[in-house]
């Protein structure tokens, strides 16, 4: 439309000068020639203008895309067009809005003329990765217009992978890295992980374990060559505990208390679980045996115990599920964390820190008590569901 009207311009500018000149003979000024000239150099001039600001190129719209991190997403169509320009000499270029996500040169252009492709690929990060997302940009230039598109590419950590965070330190402050959080490249088909004092352990969906971490006294990342077919695992301060799918467990790393040392002939058992010094296994009977250190009586199990579901072991004190949601726990209780609150029941699960317990009810409530110097038994008001 721009460049018809400013043809119809062209056409009547020369027009009116040509007549301009007839009509005015001989009165100085231009010639009748150099009137029609003038006239013919406003049409170009007004023609190439128009040409120039017929319309900007065009780019097709990109959906938003979605991938894990570190994998490609597909070649993603889009096309492009302009009214005056070639298709195969338009560029195109990309940028985006999180560079420690997707940089620029992650981004790959394909195709030709007006048939394009482009490929986006999030950084696959060291330690796992977080997901996040992206705004890339789109720009397609005719060499002075532009014209762009955007889209959001969206990057998530895939089902059984591991994302470790932290570092160890003394309650004085003294660093205590030692890679615990510094997940293995490339981890994968994880379905359990659990934490030391400073290293990690994951148990693959193909039965075998990987861990990381300190690893000098009693080598508690050194896992046994050959284990397999594991189902659980647990880990202590400085040891760690794998169950089979045969019912008998595996135990490794620093052994000063036995906790390494597992009983001559346990088996049919269900769950373990490690605490700072001593190791506990809930056996397919609804009992309990527990081994390693014992200066608290955290391994020393109440008499007549039985109709356990689940076990929970803390720093020095051990705690137990039974069948009629009550909870029974023993050991050290220099705060309180052995000190069942009166009237528990309902109780689904249990969980318990270096010195303190934690009960959820079948209700969704939860429960704690023991060590609260910094608020941890301190369950937020309404807390429920």
């Amino acid at each position: 439309m721009m460049t018809a009207r400013l043809a119809h311009f062209c056409r009547t500018t020369t027009q009116s000068v040509s007549m301009s000149a007839t009509q005015s003979p001989g009165r100085g000024g231009l010639t009748s020639f150099g009137k029609r000239f003038l006239g013919s150099v406003l049409c170009v001039l007004a023609f190439s203008c128009g040409s120039a600001t017929a319309g900007a190129p065009t780019i097709s719209d990109i959906a938003n895309q979605s991938t894990n991190r570190g994998v490609s997403t597909a070649a993603i169509p889009f096309t492009v067009g302009d009214a005056e320009t070639a298709a195969a000499s338009l560029t195109v270029s990309a940028s985006s809005s999180n560079q420690a996500l997707v940089p620029n040169s992650s981004i790959v252009f394909g195709g030709s003329g007006a048939n394009r492709t482009v490929t986006v690929t999030p950084k696959a990060f060291l330690n796992g990765g977080q997901s996040g997302i992206a705004t890339i940009t789109i720009t397609v230039s005719d060499g002075v217009l532009t014209s762009s598109d955007t889209f959001v590419i969206t990057s998530v950590a895939p089902a059984g992978t591991v994302v470790a965070w932290g570092a160890g330190k003394t309650n004085t402050g003294i660093d205590r890295e030692f890679g615990q959080s510094t997940v293995p490249v490339g981890l994968s088909g994880v379905t359990a992980i659990a934490a030391g004092d400073e290293h990690t352990v994951a148990l693959k969906s193909d039965g075998t374990v990987v861990a990381w971490g300190y690893n000098l006294l009693g080598e508690p990342t050194s896992v046994p060559v050959g284990l397999s077919s594991v189902t659980a695992i647990a880990a202590g301060s400085l040891h760690t505990a794998a169950l089979k799918s045969d019912g008998t467990v595996v135990v490794w790393g620093y052994n000063q208390f036995g906790q390494a040392t597992i009983p001559a002939g346990l088996s049919g058992v269900t769950a373990i679980a490690a605490g700072s010094g001593h190791t506990v296994a809930l056996k397919s009977d609804g009992t309990v045996v527990a081994w390693g250190a014992n200066y608290n009586g955290q391994t020393t199990i109440p008499v007549g115990l039985s109709g356990v579901t689940a076990i929970a072991a803390g720093g020095y004190h051990t705690a137990a599920l039974k069948s009629d949601g009550t909870v029974v726990a023993w050991g050290l209780n220099t705060s309180g964390q052995t000190t069942v609150p009166v009237g528990l029941s309902g109780v689904k699960a249990i969980a318990v820190g270096a010195v303190h317990t934690v009960a959820l009810k079948s209700d969704g409530t939860v429960v704690a008590w023991g060590y609260n110097v910094d608020g941890q038994t301190n369950v937020p008001a309404g807390l429920s569901g």
